[in-house]
């Protein structure tokens, strides 16, 4: 009659040979092992297909790649890389699922953070990830293209003997699964940027079925450039109507429309936009283009000693908005106000917040001339005096713009500095907007250029693309505009469903919308894939076998069994017949 301890030891032999026949349908599918960037085992993965009818989960597992070292001085060093966080590790998840893949990535590189990391091939959230502790970076050439995972610390390190400080990984004997993909198996030789991939027909482990991956052959993509969503905002919400001539009939000559002498404070906790964000709206009503190269821009009380306006131009009829050189670029008001005539102006005037006269001079000369011993602006084409919530002016501190209502009543050249001509801008005037959000140069995450299909393997179908609100393909400014008009909404559907629908985001458009859009921006609608769950041709061969259940003696006193149920072995020292 068996012990007890025997019927324990059977039936772990018994659940290790169910674990190692899901295990022996596991494949490597593609991998990326020679990324364009030089930091290449951030952004190295590799796909892994369950071919088998049940899950297999890697979570304790460990993953290496031939020449992998660790120390072996160091105690508390381990070569355990995929551990969910369930069993104390990141790894938000460590299951490749049935008749499925999933993409081993460098989960420290991206902080576990697989949204991240989901943005640099515009993966829809259903593609499984599994964050690797310290991702090994994969040897691109020679003899050594070879991966292995191990079940336990133990089983790797009998593929990995000390030398010297160090173990390094020699083998893989006592690999629960490896794979290699040299060229001397025929696999494709290193191509920077392009991932090798499994044609899904003939041998996996035969070279020639694989193949370079080419963006759009068989899913295949190019990766995103992403960014971390940390910037800073540096502007507020000003309204304006940049862009936007004024009703009526304009005098002849150039006009002076609308301005922003105090800007709203930047959103984000340390920024203010001071004057950075200030500008001047000016209308050309000459009868032809204006050339504004070798203009002069000042306000009271300046004395410089160069034209300040170096390029730029008005056709008849229309605006341009003048802006600090000194602190952004046409891009950067292109990216607030939208598309539009910005003149850029070097050493900007400052604007009083209180009140202030600024002129516009066609010459260094004519503004020259009446510098010393006063300014007098007789010479200017343009000027204007404003007062803020004083002799009929409107509060100019209100987060955005000033403008003139209607040209009919304003002459011209110091005519228009009638305070009730003018108006602070809201949300109802002609043309007005909320200005959209400028970030700090973000911080660099995902690199583009990559050509590959993480999470791909089967049928192509078009995907969604996270943070494109209006459906057009690309997660831009326009979704900012669909966010801001529905922020607050409990609407289905409003966002596109490409919001943020986790916790208590779901169904309400709120700032975790914002925070999706705005890590977001610049993707693109890209294929992904609908999964194939038929099962194709069966995985190489497991390489490893049970130990053998003969320590399981009879006739001998029960003294110490010591079981290891990682399925790399199951010690019985003694058993009691």
């Amino acid at each position: 009659m068996r012990s007890s301890a025997t019927l324990v030891a059977m039936a772990a032999l018994a659940s290790c040979r169910l674990a190692f026949a899901q295990l022996s349908n596991l494949q490597v599918t593609e991998v990326m092992f020679n990324p364009l960037t030089a930091s290449e085992s951030r952004f190295e993965w590799i796909e892994l297909r369950n071919a088998g009818p049940s899950d297999i989960d890697l979570d304790g597992y460990a993953f290496s790649d031939l020449g992998d070292t660790l120390s072996a001085t160091n105690p508390a060093a381990t070569p355990i890389n995929i551990l969910a966080t369930t069993s104390g590790g990141n790894a938000a998840n460590t299951v490749v699922p049935a008749g499925s893949v999933a993409v081993l990535y460098n989960g420290t590189a991206f902080e576990f953070d697989d949204a991240r990391y989901r943005a640099g091939w515009n993966l829809p959230s259903d593609v499984r990830l599994i964050g690797v502790e310290g991702f090994p970076q994969l040897n691109s050439s020679g003899a050594q293209r070879q991966v292995g995972l191990w079940d336990s610390a133990e089983s790797w390190e009998l593929d990995a003997p000390i030398d010297g400080e160090q173990r390094k990984v020699t083998g893989f004997a006592n690999a629960a699964y490896s794979f290699d993909y040299t060229v001397a198996a025929g696999f494709p030789a290193s191509s920077d940027g392009q991932s090798i991939a499994y044609s899904g027909d003939g041998s996996i482990t035969d070279g020639t079925n694989w193949s370079l991956s080419e963006s759009g052959v068989d899913g295949a993509v190019t990766s995103l450039a992403t960014f971390l969503p940390s910037g800073d905002q540096l502007n507020g919400p000003d309204i304006a109507s940049p862009n936007v001539v004024p009703t009526g009939a304009a005098a002849s000559g150039v006009l002076i429309t609308e301005f922003i002498a105090q800007p709203a404070d930047s959103p984000d906790e340390g920024q203010n936009s001071g004057f950075d964000f200030e500008w001047i709206e000016v209308l050309n009503n000459t009868g032809g283009v204006l050339d504004l190269t070798g203009y002069v821009l000042d306000d009271l009380g300046s004395a410089r000693s160069y034209a300040n306006i170096a390029g730029g131009s008005i056709a008849n009829g229309e605006t341009a908005v003048l802006f600090d050189a000194g602190n952004l670029q046409i891009s950067d008001l292109e990216t607030i106000w939208g598309p539009g005539n910005y003149v850029p102006v070097t050493g900007w005037p400052q604007l009083n917040n209180g009140g202030d006269t600024f002129g516009l001079w066609n010459s260094l000369a004519s503004y020259q001339s009446e510098v010393d011993p006063g300014m007098t602006f007789n010479e200017a084409v343009a000027v204007l005096s404003y007062q803020s919530a004083t002799g009929g002016w409107p509060d100019g501190s209100g987060d955005g713009s000033i403008y003139l209502t209607n040209l009919d009543a304003a002459n011209g050249n110091g005519e228009s500095a009638d305070g009730s001509l003018w108006a602070a801008t809201t949300e109802d005037a002609q043309g007005a907007a909320i200005a959209n959000p400028l970030f700090e140069s973000p911080i660099p995450d995902y690199h583009a250029g990559d050509v590959g299909s993480p999470g791909v393997f089967g049928n192509v179908t078009p995907s969604p693309i996270l943070g494109d609100f209006n459906d057009d393909g690309v997660v831009n400014l326009a979704d900012y505009t669909v966010w801001r008009d529905n922020l607050g909404s409990t609407t289905p559907g409003v966002l596109n469903g490409v919001g943020d629908n986790g916790g208590a985001s779901s169904g309400i458009v709120d700032a975790a919308d914002y925070l999706l859009w705005k890590t977001r921006f610049g993707s693109v609608a890209s294929p992904s894939v609908s999964l194939t769950h038929g099962v194709p041709e069966p995985a190489s061969a497991v390489l490893f076998g049970l130990m053998s259940a003969s320590a399981l003696y009879s006739k001998k006193k029960l003294s110490k069994i010591t079981y290891r149920f990682r399925c790399s072995m199951v010690n019985v020292d003694s058993v009691d017949g």
